[in-house]
Formats: C-alpha cells, sequence, structure tokens
C-alpha cells in the first residue's frame, strides 16, 4: 500500500484539525545528506537484532532467554504479531490499530479517523527482543472532536497498555515514563525513540503541549514509553 492509497488515512502533516485549523501530528525524518530525500519506511523489518549472540549458552542465563525469545518469534507469522487494538484503561481508551507508513517527505501517516490508531511499519512488531513498537494517534479535531490519543501525557508511571495482535493474544505494558517534546528537538530525539535496538518496548506518540493560535497547531509532540509488564 503507498501513502495516499487509502481515504481512511492523511498525512501526518496535516492530519489533525483543532477550531478549524490544521494542526501537525508527528513530522519526523533522519536528516539526510544534502539534495537526498530522507528513506521511505521499510515494510518488513526483522524483529531480531543483527547483533542477537550467536554463541552457545547455560540453560536459566539472559543470553538463553532471549535465545527462547528469538525461537519463539519465528514460530510465530509476523503479520500475526502486528498490533490490531489498543488500550488504555486509566484512560477509557479502546482503538483499533492499522497498519502505517512514513511518507516520501518524512511524515509518518496517521488514520484519518481521529478514533483509530495506526502501527508503523518502520518499527518493531509485538513481543519483538529489541527496539521500538510504535503506534501513533490524533489528539483531537474540530469536526471528528477527541482522538485516540487524547491526554496520553496524564497518564501515571506504571499505568497499564493493553495492546492485541492479529491473531488475538494480548500483550500487556506499564508506562515508564512520559516526555513532551518540542517538535523542533524530535529529529534529533528520533534514533532514540525509533530504534531497533536496546530493551523491547512500546512507543505511542500523539501531539500536544502549548498551542499556538497563530498557526493553528500544537507546538510538541507527546511521547510515552510502556515496557513489557
Amino acid at each position: 500500500m503507498t501513502p495516499g492509497a487509502s481515504s481512511r488515512y492523511a498525512s501526518a502533516a496535516i492530519a489533525v484539525a483543532l477550531a478549524g485549523g490544521a494542526v501537525t501530528l508527528l513530522s519526523w525524518g533522519p536528516v539526510p545528506p544534502a539534495g537526498q530525500r530522507p528513506p521511505m519506511a521499510v515494510a518488513h523489518y526483522d524483529d531480531m537484532s543483527p547483533q542477537v549472540n550467536p554463541r552457545p549458552t547455560a540453560a536459566g542465563s539472559p543470553d538463553a532467554a532471549t535465545s527462547e525469545a528469538s525461537q519463539r518469534i519465528a514460530r510465530i507469522p509476523a503479520r500475526e504479531r502486528e498490533p490490531a487494538q489498543l488500550s488504555i484503561p486509566d484512560l477509557g481508551i479502546d482503538a483499533d490499530v492499522l497498519r502505517t507508513w512514513m511518507d516520501g517527505g518524512g511524515s509518518i501517516v496517521v488514520p484519518e479517523d481521529v478514533m483509530v490508531t495506526g502501527w508503523f511499519d518502520g518499527s518493531r512488531r509485538l513481543d519483538a527482543v529489541y527496539g521500538s513498537t510504535v503506534i501513533v494517534g490524533h489528539r483531537d479535531s474540530a469536526t471528528q472532536g477527541t482522538g485516540a490519543l487524547y491526554a496520553i501525557e496524564e497518564l501515571p508511571q506504571g499505568a497499564p497498555i493493553t495492546v492485541i495482535d492479529r491473531s488475538g493474544v494480548e500483550h500487556e505494558f506499564v508506562v515508564e515514563s512520559i516526555e513532551v517534546i518540542d517538535k523542533d528537538v524530535l529529529p534529533q530525539e528520533a534514533p532514540r525513540i525509533f530504534t531497533h535496538r536496546g530493551p523491547y518496548r512500546l512507543v505511542l506518540i500523539t501531539c500536544g503541549g502549548a498551542f499556538d493560535e497563530s498557526a493553528r497547531s500544537y507546538l510538541s509532540n507527546v511521547v510515552i514509553t510502556a515496557l513489557p509488564a
């Protein structure tokens, strides 16, 4: 599927509206060499780091646990581990999750329906061993009202989040951190947020922070990081 192929989606750069004005939700891309466009999202990333330890491991060791996890993942079809439903009980959120991508301009494409979220297909699938599963969504809309990720910055540390995959399996997380990051700073933070390495985590992103009345745009993005429960 290519950006713009479905009316269910809108570019993140024009995704939401508040009081009649367009609000940027998320517009991120790695800084490319001069004259070169940012890379497109890759639809099928491995869920294992190429640095997975290939050495023999003793039973019960951390490396053995990692090896067992990678073997378990290998037995499950990749598509079945894509997010399909997002639930945040503390905020009464229960939203569908559709697959989404990055457009040629470096913006993540977001479902047009503000009550639907999107799993960025350049991020890890659920139950990966390393890196981030990234889900993006709207905060609100002048025409549609409150969005699926409205007020997620109010979540306390330790709040539960459940993501259900396409096979119906529930994946439980707890909130570790809540950040409000200026959109001008987000490109510098992107390697950390969208990483394919490090401890596995869930990342939720929406717009937030102060609202610029003249530009009709939020000035920041809210980034929630949650770890497997």
